[in-house]
Parts: C-alpha cells; structure tokens; sequence
C-alpha cells in the first residue's frame, strides 16, 4: 500500500461522493464499537469489585456455646496453623453485639428489646493474600467445618459465587458480542468498498491499460478501510465516555461511599479496542479488493 497525498486525497474525494454509503460503515462501526465497549466496561469495573471484595474477605466461624476456653484457644491455634491462613482473631459474643450495635446505629430499638445475647463467641478468620481465590475459601471452609467446638463457618458462598457467574457471563458476552461485530463490520466494509469499486470500474481497466500497478490501485480503498476503522472506533468509544460521565455523574452522590469507583476503561484496552477497530477497516477492504482485482 502506497500512502501520499495523492492516494489521501483520491480517498477523501470517494468518501465525499458517496456520503451516505460511508456515513452507514462508519456508524456501524461507531455502534458496534460503542456496544462491546459497554461490556468490557462493565466487565472490568465488575472484576476490580470483585478483587476489592476479596481483599476484605474473612471467613467468620461460629463457636459451640458450651466450650471451655482452653478449647476455643485450641480450635483457634489448629485453624491459625492451615496454610492459607494469615491470622485468627477471637471476638467474644458481647464484642459481636457492641460491634453490630455500632453498625446498625439506626435500628436502636432492636436492641433495646433484646434480653438476651442472640450471637455466639466466633473466630474472624483472615486468609493470606495470594490464597483468597474462592475455590480455596471453600476448601478451607470445609475443613474448618469439621471441627466439633464450630457450629456454621460463614463467607459469604452465595453473593461471591453469584458474582463470579455475572462477571464470568460479562466477559464471555464481551468475547461473543465483539467476535460477531467484528465479523459483521468487516463484511460491511467490505460491502462497502466492493461498490465503491464497482462504481469506478471503468476508471480502474483505465488506469490498469496505462500501467497503473495494483499498489496504486489499492491504496485509496486500503486509506478508505483504515480510516473508517479508525474513525468509527474513536467515535464509538468517545460516545461510551460521554455516557460513561454521564453515567458516573448522576450516581456519584448515591453510592460516593463505594469501596471502588467507577473507574473507564484503561488507556492499554482502549487502544487495543482501536487497534481492532483499524484492523476491522483494513481487513474488510482486503477481502474485496482481492476478489475485485481476481475478475477484471
């Protein structure tokens, strides 16, 4: 492909003659773009949630109320010594409902009714950092649940694995929904630059019968694919960020006490999402020149 400004500006000069067929190809790709770059926005925001969860994550054992406390400081030395964990603490049942009072300054009255502690001694479990997959929580959990001075070994198993799966689903929607635009886009601009072909095609046998090379042919529809690549992908995504503020605009005073914000798409994503996008233009343009040169 030879890039000059002649080449540039016969590029240009096709794209203002056949305004509405370029306008549809770089919407397209505009849309595409802008729907796959909500699914990895939503997938990498939903992934740093995740990991901020798992830094906080402790497993909460619950003890018998009948045991001496030779035995809890025997159960909490046994569990301190597994290897995925980094520290045991023991929180007595009045602790726990000081604590729970102090988390629920609202709901008073509850306690003032209360004639009895409702919550037993416990252990807070904290595991060391590089082992709190949820795979190793379970396991630890298993084995902690064996001991006879535990009753309930609680880690939250319902919120975190749901939570996977949506974040797990997001991703595979984010793969799946590029993979099918990026197959779609490619056919259309190739569509596209198939009848910008056509259109020119007494103008193409010409300028071959002079001694025009294929190079020389190619290079304003190869100008053309890149730029609607990269145009539409720049489009696409400077759309998703003005949603995206849009968006982080409305609920940051509802949720401004979130562990994380909202946070777009990292400038490494971002330029590979254009990298794509480029690569959509090029490769559609390819697929129909090579079939038009092959019959004329």
């Amino acid at each position: 492909m030879i890039i000059n400004s002649s080449n540039f500006k016969r590029s240009l000069n096709d794209i203002k003659n056949n305004k509405f067929l370029h306008a549809v190809t770089f919407i397209t790709i505009m849309l595409s773009i802008l729907i796959v770059g909500t699914f990895v926005l939503f997938a990498s925001n939903a992934g740093e949630l995740l990991d901020s969860w798992k830094s906080g994550i402790k497993v909460i054992v619950y003890l018998e109320n009948n045991i001496s406390s030779s035995e809890k400081d025997r159960t909490r030395l046994e569990i301190r010594d597994f290897e995925e964990v980094e520290d045991v603490l023991y929180v007595s049942g009045e602790k726990g409902l000081e604590d729970l009072k102090n988390q629920m300054p609202r709901q008073k009255a509850i306690f003032e009714n209360l004639k009895i502690n409702p919550l037993p001694d416990s252990l807070e479990v904290y595991l060391k950092k590089d082992k709190k997959d949820i795979g190793v929580i379970e396991n630890l959990a298993a084995k902690i649940e064996k001991f006879q001075s535990v009753t309930e070994v609680e880690y939250g198993k319902e919120w975190i694995g749901r939570f996977v799966k949506i974040i797990s689903f997001s991703r595979l929607a984010a793969i799946s929904m590029g993979a099918v635009f990026f197959m779609v886009t490619v056919f259309i601009v190739a569509n596209t630059v198939r009848l910008a072909l056509y259109s020119r095609k007494e103008e193409i046998e010409i300028m071959k019968l002079v001694g025009a090379d294929d190079r020389f042919i190619k290079s304003p529809f190869y100008i053309q694919g890149i730029l609607h690549g990269f145009t539409g992908g720049a489009g696409g995504l400077l759309l998703l960020f003005i949603l995206f503020f849009i968006f982080s605009s409305n609920i940051s005073h509802d949720f401004s006490s979130l562990i994380i914000k909202i946070k777009f798409i990292s400038f490494k994503t971002l330029l590979s999402i254009l990298f794509c996008s480029t690569l959509v233009g090029w490769l559609g343009c390819y697929i129909s020149l090579k079939q038009f040169l092959r019959n004329t």
